[in-house]
C-alpha cells in the first residue's frame, strides 16, 4: 500500500460540491471569475469558523449562502449594504447584472432538470400583510429565475411556504419555519437541489465494512471501491481526485489532506489543487475507495457573519432594508440559518474523462498507478463545470 495512505492521524476530511472547469478559469468573464472567488471565500471563511466552534461534520452550500445575501443586499441601503458588499467582495452588485441571474440558477435557468441529473436553485420571499414589498424590489425579482412570493398571515400560508421548500428540495428539507420563527414578519430564502449519477458507478458488491479514523476515534463504515482511470494528483500534502457525473457539466472533487497537513492549510490551497487537478492532470489508472455516507447539517450563521463584519443587518431598528420594504425600521434580521443534506453512494458518484494530447517525438512513460483510500477525515466537492460555482461544501470529520 502507498505509504501516504498508512497509519492513523487526526486529519480533516472536507467535502466540497464545486462546479469547475479549465474553460471556466481561462475563458469566463471577469465578473464570472469574481463570482467563483466570492463563493470560495464564503465557504472557506464560514467553514473554518464552524470547524473551530463545532465538533460535528460541516456541510455548506456557498452558492446558496451567497444567493441569500445577495437577495438581502439588493434590498438594503446605507451601512447594511456596504457591510454585505464588503463580505461578498463584489463592488459592482451581486445580482444586478443579467449574468448573475444565469449563474445563480445554473442550468435550471435554461434547461429543465431531468429526474436523474441536474441542479436547480430557487428564491422565496414570504411576508405578513403588514409588510409592504416595494414595487422596485418586486420588479427586480421579476427578472430573476425561480422566485416565489408568498404570505405568512395564516396557518395555510405557513404550510404553503413549507410545501414550497419541500417541493424545491425534493423533500430533503421539510420546512422553512420552526417553532422559533412563528413570529416572523418576513422570510427571505434560497433553496437549491442537486442530483447527479456517477458516470462511472461503484459496484455495490465491492462495498465492504472498513475502518474510518475520525477525530472522535475509529468506526466501521461501508467503503466503496472502484478501479478505473480518473483525473488524480498527489503531493506530500494531499491527494485529490475528480469524479464526473453523467451530466458532464458537474464533477465531484475529493481532497484527502496529508497526515501532517492541517485543515486550514488544505482550505487555503483548494484553488491551486483544483487547477492542478482539472487543468494540468491527465487520467491515471488506479484504485479509489470512498465511504458511502449521508450527512445532515444545520448551522446558525448570525454570530459568524457578525464576526465577518455584517452587523447592521441584525440591529433592531437599524437593518436598513429600505430598498426592499416601505418601512425599513419595521424589521431586522434575527438569525440566518443554513440547513444542508448530502448523500453519497455507489450510484450517485462516478467519474470518467477523455484527455487528448498531441505528442511529437517519443512517447513519455506512462504514470504509475495511484492508490487512494479515504479512511479518515476528507474533503468532498461538487462542481458546476461551466461557471465554477460552489454548490456545496461538506466537511466530514466522523462517520458511523
Amino acid at each position: 500500500m502507498n505509504p501516504f495512505m498508512c497509519g492513523i492521524a487526526r486529519v480533516l476530511f472536507i467535502s466540497y460540491l464545486w462546479l469547475f472547469s479549465a474553460s471556466a478559469m481561462s475563458v469566463q468573464k471577469d465578473g464570472d471569475i469574481a463570482m467563483k472567488q466570492s463563493e470560495y471565500h464564503i465557504g472557506q471563511r464560514l467553514s473554518q469558523q464552524l470547524y473551530f466552534t463545532s465538533g460535528d461534520n460541516i456541510l455548506l452550500s456557498p452558492t446558496g449562502i451567497q444567493a441569500l445575501l445577495c437577495l438581502l443586499r439588493n434590498g438594503a441601503n446605507g451601512q447594511t449594504r456596504v457591510e454585505i458588499e464588503a463580505f461578498l467582495g463584489q463592488e459592482d452588485g451581486c445580482a444586478e447584472s443579467e449574468g448573475y441571474s444565469e449563474q445563480l440558477t445554473g442550468d435550471s435557468a435554461t434547461q429543465p432538470m431531468s429526474e436523474e441529473n441536474g441542479w436547480i436553485s430557487s428564491n422565496g420571499i414570504f411576508h405578513r400583510s403588514s409588510i409592504v414589498i416595494k414595487d422596485s424590489y418586486r420588479k427586480w425579482l421579476s427578472h430573476q429565475s425561480n422566485v416565489m412570493l408568498g404570505k405568512l398571515d395564516t396557518s395555510k400560508d405557513i404550510e404553503d411556504a413549507n410545501q414550497w421548500v419541500r417541493n424545491q428540495s425534493r423533500s430533503k428539507i421539510k420546512s422553512i419555519l420552526d417553532d422559533n420563527a412563528k413570529n416572523a414578519q418576513l422570510i427571505v430564502a434560497n433553496t437549491n437541489y442537486f442530483m447527479g449519477r456517477w458516470k462511472k458507478k461503484f459496484n455495490e458488491h465491492q462495498t465492504r465494512p472498513f475502518p474510518f479514523y475520525g477525530e472522535k476515534g475509529q468506526s466501521s463504515v461501508p467503503m466503496m471501491r472502484i478501479q478505473s482511470q480518473f483525473r488524480f494528483v498527489e503531493s506530500p500534502d494531499h491527494q485529490a481526485i475528480a469524479l464526473d457525473y453523467e451530466d458532464e457539466t458537474y464533477t465531484s472533487i475529493v481532497i484527502l489532506p496529508g497526515r501532517q497537513t492541517g485543515l486550514t492549510d488544505t482550505l487555503k490551497h483548494i484553488p491551486s489543487i483544483m487547477a492542478d487537478l482539472l487543468i494540468s492532470s491527465e487520467p491515471r489508472q488506479g484504485v479509489f475507495q470512498l465511504p458511502r455516507f449521508a450527512i445532515e447539517s444545520e448551522s446558525p450563521l448570525k454570530s459568524i457573519l457578525q464576526q465577518q463584519g455584517i452587523n447592521r443587518l441584525f440591529q433592531f431598528g437599524g437593518a436598513e432594508l429600505g430598498n426592499m420594504i416601505d418601512n425599513e425600521a419595521a424589521v431586522f434580521v434575527d438569525e440566518i440559518q443554513h440547513k444542508s443534506v448530502i448523500d453519497v453512494n455507489e450510484i450517485g458518484t462516478e467519474a470518467a474523462s477523455l484527455t487528448t494530447a498531441t505528442l511529437l517525438g517519443s512517447l513519455p512513460e506512462p504514470p504509475s498507478q495511484y492508490e487512494m483510500l479515504v479512511d479518515r477525515p476528507f474533503v468532498f466537492m461538487v462542481v458546476h463545470i461551466p461557471t465554477g460555482s460552489v454548490r456545496y461544501l461538506c466537511i466530514v470529520r466522523n462517520l458511523e
